[in-house]
């Protein structure tokens, strides 16, 4: 992780610098597990504006897990 944060990139376009450093991991394995738990605790904007953003472009790879006490935002409701 140090040298993906050390790449030229990461400053530039940190948000789709993420998503592939997420969609590089573990490509040997075939099936991982991204799971957001407590999402009705999350009240920072910009996360939930990224969420859509973020579930759209991982890889066929994850299988996606939103645990929440509440509905989803309504961003979320076309990725969910």
């Amino acid at each position: 992780m140090r040298k993906l944060a050390a790449h030229d990139n990461f400053n530039i376009t940190p948000t789709l610098f993420k998503i592939n450093a997420l969609n590089a991991l573990n490509r040997d394995i075939a099936k991982n597990a991204f799971v957001i738990d407590d999402l009705h605790v999350v009240g920072n904007e910009d996360i939930l504006k990224f969420l859509p953003i973020l579930l759209k472009r991982l890889s066929e790879h994850f299988t996606t897990l939103i645990l929440s006490r509440t509905a989803p935002p309504d961003n979320l409701s076309d990725s969910v």
